[in-house]
């Protein structure tokens, strides 16, 4: 395998982590779904509360933004 298709290849993996991450971060992939459900206990309209908050520099780390943790 030459250089060009090595690093092609990198590239292509890296790209299908991130779409991965991307999916469990946002909620918007079938995956995403998933994680947000099972392991963080948020549907999709608490994960994007969460992710608001957390981007908006609320000191409010996203484990806390769980139902029900900051007055709901």
């Amino acid at each position: 395998m030459n250089r060009y298709k090595r690093i092609e290849s990198a590239y292509r993996a890296l790209g299908e982590e991130a779409t991965l991450y991307d999916g469990m971060i946002t909620c918007s992939t079938l995956p995403g779904k998933a994680v947000c459900r099972l392991a963080w206990a948020m549907g999709p309209a608490e994960n994007r509360d969460c992710l608001s908050r957390t981007l908006s520099g609320t000191p409010v780390a996203c484990f806390i933004c769980r139902k029900g943790a900051y007055g709901r």
